[in-house]
């Protein structure tokens, strides 16, 4: 609702639009869930068509698979070897395995055996090899074909053991022709049988990942493989082809799914399957002549549903309402044993290079198929395969795989209308306003409105459309208050209107009718039509305007497009609440309300940051200045994805967060808080005597007499006993100076240089607590301190025991000592303003402030993170302050870390597996190599062995 009590009824979005399109069924309009629009529907073009001589043949496809890494894996053109592709030399191709190494593989177990007789092993007649898949336990799984001297089966190679393939061989009884084969996510296998010369034959065969046979009842058969316990006869048979002892046994063989007698006789040639989750596959059922090809989708060996891949699942995306399938591959949106299935159905045709892309939906009942409106061209396919990745399809070119892409030129109908959009103006008679769709005219294109009105729905049909004036593109955007609608950044996206000519009646039915140029097409976002018209010359003019029914009609309709403007300002006035509030005001307002707020929103930060700190700016601004604050706003400014939480301690006081005692938080240091720890500082001089005991440092308990001798000894173990080295070092020693013990500790820092530095030396390491240098320039300070503490110059004599001439007679006549304290009282005063009250005095106003970091971390963005918080603290702390700003780990460290508050007691995290490009040398370690870091596998010598005692009868 506007300004002026006008309603608009809003089409918007797929709940509004799907309705109009599926009651006309328009073949020539498209639902662009990409851009939420309405659109001309997009024409595929089909490319490449071949000659009938050169349709691709089933028999022509022959297994191909991607691994864990990305390498491919596919039977080459004799159907004897297994060539591969390794993800690192994209153009090259190798040998991975041919079928000559059975021959040689049966030779040496034969010749290694202790328990076969000795006989001579025929030679094999080597096996053809026909499909192929990798499961996501990463074995290679090969179908083979059978000869005079072996049964079909399966040749298992495991990638990551490597050596000879494990080979399964059906019973020659059943019959077995593999055809195709699908990995399932649990990593099971199944295997589409059929040959290719008998119609009506297919078979589907489901192992799990221990190469056992499900069968329809859930009974689980296991294959017998070669082994050297078999007697000759068993495991190799006689040249005729004769089947083992061992294979006859097993008399409840089972045979496999019937795919025909499932479905009744509906799958005629099925010549791919792909699995879509653990109890589920879809089969491609493709006749060679004429026929369309379709799907069928199975589960719990159970057929559920078909779709035939034509206008059904086409629409009006291919001219000829068909497709002919050559070979499809699956990806799914998910994995899992779920009730519906998704994902993603790649088809290549046989008959065109290109493949065509289907969203799949799937449920317990039923299948659906719809095609999407991409092109993609496959160049000169080879028809080996289409296989599927993580992230896409991909087909073979000559010996290379290349990705299926999709080419983004597109073609769209020419012309569609979209009819029986009827609405409800609520009141008899009703003046309709004008429309007003977001929406992308490109050049060339156009939509135009044509509408009827009546005061009954039964009446609609019977009047004739009215076409409305074209559209026009309002200068000033959306006429909704601060929104923005378009639907791309161009000058051709925007807000277009029309003003309702004579659409007069309680019901007002539009038809619309999209014009595009076959390479370009419009979009239609939205639509809003507004009612009842606001009528000035009804309103504001005399009777006299409207005796003249037609020019008081264009008068009308002229004062109404003045009025719009009007009503624009009105509304954008009317809903100014709402740029004063953080959840609704437009991204581009964000730093002009900080300013009503008296702070400067910094420019660099995304918008979810600019909302949270104008949303607790007043809880911002009643912490101020204080630690608390500085800390929330540089969490707000270096935190990757920050929130409202990391205010809590401001809403909370006393109440910290878990990160606060991980290491994890900011850290801001008062100095004053700060003790120097000795042999810790290594910014200061280092010392050269040998590491000291605690018992050695001097407490003031002690006395004075005990710090003089320490210092004697610490002054003669530095001069090797020798006092004219000190001497000739100290120009303020005196000449008649004898011998060490005569020196006294001096109060104060000496001016000698020399003498200076050793004196700062012995204070840092032989004194148990902080001595800072100091001079007669701290005199203030010293009679400040003694005035605080006894009031009365009085009382200071009384306790130091002065009297007579040597009482003081006012706190300004205390001096500086020039010779170290003896008396109890004046000693523990001394010491008491040297160790505590002047070093706080000293670092009083200056913090630090300590940002977390993880190894990987770059130089290059600390140092840009360090600048940012650098701007944030010079902005928000005291004025009387000064700060620097360090990093931390979340480690242990003597003298810099709190246990328990700054790190915690746990597994260490400095050392961090090696990756190149992206770890320092010197923070990382070379990790495992193969097979140590399989994660899905147990590996021998890694794992303990375990087992379950089981009761045996």
């Amino acid at each position: 609702m506007d300004h002026q009590n006008r309603q608009f009824h809003l089409v918007y979005g797929a709940q509004n639009w799907l309705p109009f399109l599926s009651e006309q069924e328009s073949a020539q309009l498209w639902w662009d869930s990409k851009h939420q629009a309405v659109t001309l529907a997009p024409v595929l073009q089909q490319i490449n068509e071949l000659p009938p001589n050169q349709y691709l043949q089933t028999t022509q496809r022959r297994g191909a698979a991607f691994d864990h890494y990305g390498n491919v894996y596919w039977i080459n053109e004799n159907r004897d070897g297994i060539f591969y592709q390794p993800v690192t030399s994209p153009l090259k191709k190798g040998e991975f395995w041919h079928v000559r190494e059975l021959q040689l593989a049966a030779n040496n177990n034969r010749a290694h055996g202790d328990f076969k007789a000795e006989y001579k092993i025929p030679d094999l007649e080597y096996p053809k090899l026909s499909g192929l898949t990798l499961t996501t336990c990463e074995y290679l799984v090969v179908g083979t074909l059978a000869s005079s001297t072996h049964e079909a089966g399966l040749l298992i190679f495991d990638l990551h053991a490597g050596g000879a393939p494990l080979w399964l061989r059906w019973p020659k009884s059943s019959a077995f022709f593999p055809l195709d084969l699908s990995c399932t996510p649990d990593g099971g296998v199944y295997i589409l049988d059929r040959d290719p010369l008998i119609a009506f034959s297919a078979r589907v065969w489901h192992l799990d990942k221990r190469w056992r046979i499900l069968g329809c009842n859930g009974e689980v058969i296991e294959l017998a493989s070669q082994h050297d316990f078999f007697t000759l006869d068993e495991q190799i048979g006689d040249v005729d082809g004769d089947i083992s002892t061992h294979e006859e046994s097993q008399t409840h063989f089972f045979s496999g799914m019937d795919l025909n007698q499932i479905t009744g006789g509906r799958i005629d040639t099925a010549i791919s399957i792909e699995a879509v989750a653990n109890d589920a596959f879809v089969i491609l059922d493709s006749p060679e002549v004429g026929l369309v090809s379709s799907v069928h989708y199975f589960r719990d060996s159970e057929h559920i549903d078909s779709v035939a891949l034509d206008e059904n699942a086409i629409g009006t995306l291919l001219n000829n309402k068909l497709v002919h399938a050559h070979d499809f591959a699956f990806i799914a949106s998910h994995q899992g044993d779920e009730p519906v299935h998704r994902g993603t159905l790649y088809v290549s045709a046989s008959r065109f290079f290109q493949a065509f892309e289907f969203q799949f939906y799937a449920t317990d009942e039923s299948l659906q198929l719809a095609m999407q409106a991409k092109l993609l061209p496959m160049r000169a396919l080879t028809g080996r395969a289409l296989i599927s990745s993580g992230n896409g399809a991909w087909y073979d070119f000559e010996d290379r795989w290349l990705p299926l892409a999709e080419q983004p030129t597109k073609q769209y109908q020419s012309q569609a209308q979209l009819e029986g959009m009827v609405f409800d103006g609520e009141e008899p008679d009703c003046v309709w306003h004008r429309m007003i769709i977001d929406a992308r005219v490109p050049p060339g294109t156009s939509v135009q409105i044509a509408s009827r009105a009546a005061n009954s729905i039964a009446d609609l049909s019977g009047l004739p459309w009215r076409t409305e004036p074209p559209f026009y593109k309002r200068a000033q955007g959306s006429e909704l208050a601060h929104s923005d609608t378009t639907i791309c950044a161009d000058a051709y996206s925007g807000s277009y209107e029309f003003l309702f000519q004579e659409a007069e009646g309680r019901y007002l039915e539009l038809r619309m009718q999209l014009t595009g140029t076959r390479q370009k097409t419009p979009l239609v976002r939205a639509c809003r039509i507004y009612y009842p018209r606001f009528s000035w010359l009804k309103r504001y003019l005399p009777p006299l305007y409207q005796d003249d029914q037609r020019s008081s009609a264009f008068l009308d309709r002229f004062l109404a497009n003045i009025e719009g403007l009007y009503t624009q300002m009105e509304d954008k006035i009317s809903h100014a609440e709402s740029l004063f509030d953080t959840r609704t005001t437009p991204p581009e307002f964000l730093e002009w309300l900080g300013k009503w707020l008296g702070v400067l929103v910094d420019p660099v930060w995304d918008e979810k940051r600019k909302r949270l700190f104008i949303d607790h700016a007043s809880l911002l601004f009643n912490w101020r200045g204080t630690p608390a604050c500085l800390r929330a706003l540089i969490k707000l400014g270096i935190d990757e994805c920050p929130n409202a939480s990391i205010f809590d301690p401001l809403r909370f006081p006393g109440r910290d967060s878990e990160s606060a005692f991980e290491g994890r938080d900011v850290r801001i240091v008062e100095h004053f808080l700060t003790r120097r720890l000795a042999q810790t500082d290594t910014t200061t001089y280092a010392t050269t005597l040998a590491l000291r005991t605690e018992s050695q440092s001097w407490q003031p308990i002690d006395g004075a007499g005990a710090l003089h001798k320490r210092y004697q000894e610490f002054l003669a173990h530095k001069y090797q006993q020798n006092i004219d080295f000190l001497k000739a070092a100290w120009s303020s020693a005196e000449e008649n100076l004898s011998n060490f013990g005569t020196i006294k500790f001096p109060p104060l820092t000496p001016a000698d240089p020399v003498e200076a530095a050793d004196w700062q030396e012995f204070t840092r390491d032989y004194i148990g607590f902080s001595y800072p240098s100091l001079n007669n320039n701290d005199l203030p300070l010293y009679q400040q301190f003694l005035q605080l503490r006894y009031q009365q110059i009085n009382k200071l004599n009384t306790a130091y025991g002065l009297s007579g001439n040597i009482a003081l007679n006012s706190f300004s006549a205390v001096r500086m000592p020039t010779k170290f304290p003896e008396n109890k009282a004046d000693l523990a005063d001394w010491i008491e303003f040297v160790s505590l009250s002047l070093p706080i005095h000293r670092q009083a106003h200056q913090f630090t402030v300590y940002l977390p970091t993880v190894l990987g971390d770059l130089p290059a963005a600390l140092e840009a993170r360090r600048a940012q918080v650098e701007t944030i603290v010079k902005n928000e702390k005291p004025a009387h302050t000064h700060f620097d700003v360090r990093f931390f780990w979340a480690m242990f460290q003597v003298g810099s870390a709190r246990l328990g508050i700054d790190t915690t007691i746990g597994e260490g995290g400095r050392f961090v597996a090696m990756v190149l490009g992206a770890n320092f040398l010197g923070q990382s370690f070379l990790a495992e190599s193969h097979p140590w870091n399989i994660a899905d596998r147990s590996v021998v010598g890694r794992e303990r062995l375990t087992y379950e005692l089981k009761w045996r009868p």
